[in-house]
């Protein structure tokens, strides 16, 4: 016991820090509010749209399996679907969990090595993947502040939310950038990974220096093979860029359907994609595990016009219990499944 505590500590720190985030926020949120009343709302709301946004939220993730196959596929790699699901519950789960969704892709590449894809086309994937996933998100938040500047303006008045907004946006591009480099820019990439190594291995922090130098090399060298693939198959790029548009507007329109489950029309499905996609943009790039805490004050901070008082709180409930909640129960399952059999498998090697 002492042993498995020793060795999932930071695990364990992660989820606790997550319980206390979680707590705080619906303490504030809740607190002086009638917990009955908001209880009674989410019951009142239409089930038929509850079911369209549970499904909207799982056509999300099974995108990304999407992609990933998709990927996989054009580099060769045979994968099955599910499998690909597997990856894609895996990264949604330990993203969830851990500070600025750090611990996804490196868990998904974990399981892919254990059913044999190498990890070099792995970590090329998911950084394609990552790399699309926020660039769409940039883009969308581009244009409206080209074209829709007046009714995004309406809808950010708190100015802390503003600048939250724009800080997302800058910090984004700059990341976007660097995984360009990364994957498109041979030299300057082998540039940077040789003076990383040289610092490492200055300031000792790895043993075997000859064998982790070698092995870099190596790793390099496939990854890059890979990117030329995809700098000759611009098309296969091209579709993942469609495929990651489709994947972002299935989760902005959980909301939509939550607010016509309210009865509401007011606004219509393009506003409010919009609208979510301003808190994505904030959220995206603040080290909050699963964006708790800050995803529900800027839920509250944008759409409770169009929810109004009564309503805003079951449907800051509704739209975290979709996007986040369930899943992150699913995916924890789908995770567990994963762990047992990979054991088992480990053990019919061994």
């Amino acid at each position: 016991m002492v042993k498995w505590l020793d060795k999932n500590k930071k695990g364990i720190a992660n989820f606790l820090l997550l319980a206390v985030i979680i707590g705080i926020t619906y303490y504030l949120l809740l607190r002086g509010k009638d917990i009955d009343k908001v209880i009674e709302a989410i019951k009142q709301a239409d089930t038929v749209y509850v079911w369209l946004g549970i499904a909207s939220m799982f056509i999300f993730i099974a995108l990304e399996a999407v992609i990933i196959k998709y990927l996989m596929k054009n580099l060769g790699e045979d994968v099955k679907f599910l499998s690909c699901l597997k990856y894609s519950m895996i990264g949604f789960f330990f993203s969830n969990v851990t500070p600025s969704a750090s611990g996804g892709q490196p868990m998904q590449v974990v399981y892919m090595k254990r059913d044999g894809i190498d990890v070099s086309y792995s970590s090329l994937i998911l950084l394609i993947i990552t790399v699309f996933y926020k660039f769409v998100i940039v883009l969308m938040g581009v244009l409206l502040l080209l074209f829709q500047y007046d009714f995004l303006t309406a809808h950010l008045e708190d100015s802390s939310m503003r600048y939250l907004f724009y800080f997302g946006i800058g910090a984004n591009i700059i990341v976007i950038l660097g995984f360009f480099i990364i994957i498109f820019m041979k030299k300057t990439t082998k540039v940077l990974v040789g003076l990383t190594l040289k610092l490492i291995m200055k300031l000792k922090m790895i043993k075997n220096k000859d064998e982790v130098k070698r092995k870099v090399i190596t790793s390099l060298a496939r990854y890059q093979r890979g990117a030329e693939y995809y700098k000759k198959n611009k098309g296969v790029l091209f579709n993942v860029f469609w495929i990651t548009i489709l994947q972002r507007c299935a989760m902005f329109v959980v909301t939509y359907f939550i607010y016509k489950g309210f009865g509401l029309s007011e606004y219509n499905v393009f506003q409010i994609i919009m609208l979510q996609c301003m808190i994505a943009i904030t959220v995206d790039i603040l080290p909050f595990p699963g964006g708790a805490g800050i995803s529900e004050s800027c839920f509250m901070s944008i759409f409770e016009k169009l929810f109004g008082e009564y309503l805003i709180l079951p449907a800051i409930m509704m739209f975290r219990g979709i996007t986040y909640y369930l899943y992150l129960i699913i995916s924890g399952a789908v995770l567990c499944y994963a762990q047992i059999f990979s054991n088992k498998d480990a053990e019919e090697l061994g």
